[in-house]
């Protein structure tokens, strides 16, 4: 399957249940990788961080409560996960569409 094809199942798919994630399987699974991922952090973390893949937030609103001042920013496939997150945690982090494969930020930013 060629990478755009992937990308647009994938975008589809996380649109259609961006606002409900938390209640799916894949919902569920990224749950305990948040939770195992937030047990290795250690002392107070400072400058910034970038979740890539961000879904609707969970992540980074759990940082957010945690870690007032880390600069935080979301990246996403899917443009209704990107309106989630960003209701979710409004000025709070910078929140904004695309992929991995070409960041929407400067290179060391």
């Amino acid at each position: 399957m060629g990478s755009e094809r992937a990308k647009g199942l994938a975008r589809g798919m996380f649109n259609r249940h961006a606002t409900r994630y938390e209640a799916t399987f894949a919902g569920k699974h990224s749950a305990r990788m948040k939770k195992a991922a937030l047990a290795c952090l250690e002392g107070p973390l400072r400058g910034a961080l970038l979740d890539v893949g961000c879904g609707p937030g969970l992540l980074l609103a759990t940082l957010a409560a945690n870690y007032p001042e880390l600069r935080l920013a979301g990246l996403d496939i899917a443009p209704e996960m990107i309106r989630v997150a960003t209701e979710r945690l409004g000025v709070r982090a910078e929140i904004k569409l695309g992929d991995a494969e070409s960041l929407p930020w400067e290179d060391a930013s």
